[in-house]
C-alpha cells in the first residue's frame, strides 16, 4: 500500500467585469505526508478571459498565470477539446480530451 497523504485545495474567483467573462483566480493547496511530517504548498494567480460563441460551436477562454512557489508564469488557450499550454522552463505541450 502506498502512503497515505492528506491534501487540502482552495480556490476564489473574483470577476473583473460584471458579466463574469474576464476574472482574477485565486487557487491554493496543501499536500501533507503524516508519516514524513512534510508537506508541499501550491498556489497560482490566474487572469481568465471566456469568449463564449467564438464560433457557432466553440467557446475560447485564456488563461495567463504565474505560480507563486515555483515563481514561473504560465499561458493557456483552451478551446472546446484542445488546450494548447507554455510554461516557462518547461515548454509547449497540446493535450485533447476526448
Amino acid at each position: 500500500m502506498k502512503e497515505l497523504t492528506c491534501d487540502v485545495q482552495g480556490k476564489k474567483t473574483l470577476p473583473v467585469t460584471d458579466n463574469g467573462l474576464l476574472s482574477v483566480d485565486l487557487k491554493g493547496g496543501y499536500n501533507f505526508n503524516p508519516r514524513s511530517r512534510k508537506g508541499k504548498p501550491r498556489g497560482v494567480v490566474e487572469l481568465s478571459y471566456k469568449v463564449f460563441n467564438f464560433t457557432e460551436d466553440q467557446d475560447l477562454k485564456f488563461k495567463i498565470g504565474c505560480n507563486v512557489f515555483k515563481q514561473t508564469p504560465y499561458f493557456q488557450l483552451r478551446e472546446n477539446n484542445w488546450t494548447l499550454n507554455h510554461e516557462l522552463n518547461v515548454g509547449w505541450n497540446v493535450i485533447y480530451d476526448l
